[in-house]
């Protein structure tokens, strides 16, 4: 399987509710970079540091987690983007409709490198959020 059929296969699985297609395609040693300035923005090496550093924490922080609504994919050799749209709720009620772009590199059919660009406010918001 391409790069780009990998990709567009666990966002689909992850549309229809298997909220872990996508992250099971991180390398043991991926590299993963989400820029900006919030408490989840930094460089993470290796899998289990982002999860137990950002995904998990941001995760607590939300009553449903965002699932892909829309999703665009282009891919040149190993070198994948996916653009998303995610739909999610706030464990305040709000909204977490965040839009994201990633930028991936695939070897062995694992993602090895991602460089996660999304709304940093509304990451910002959701860490302070009121109840």
């Amino acid at each position: 399987m391409n790069p780009k059929q990998l990709i567009d296969r666990s966002v689909q699985a992850w549309q229809s509710g298997d909220e872990t297609a996508f992250w099971k395609l991180l390398a043991e040693d991926v590299h993963y970079e989400v820029i900006g300035t919030t408490r989840a923005s930094g460089t993470y090496k290796g899998r289990k540091a982002f999860f137990r550093e950002a995904l998990l924490p941001m995760g607590e922080l939300l009553a449903e987690g965002a699932i892909p609504t829309d999703y665009d994919i282009i891919a040149e050799g190993d070198r994948v983007v996916l653009m998303w749209t995610g739909r999610g709720v706030m464990l305040n009620g709000a909204p977490y409709n965040n839009s994201y772009c990633w930028v991936l590199r695939i070897n062995d059919n694992q993602i090895s490198s991602l460089k996660a660009y999304l709304d940093t406010a509304l990451v910002d918001a959701l860490f302070n959020q009121q109840s």
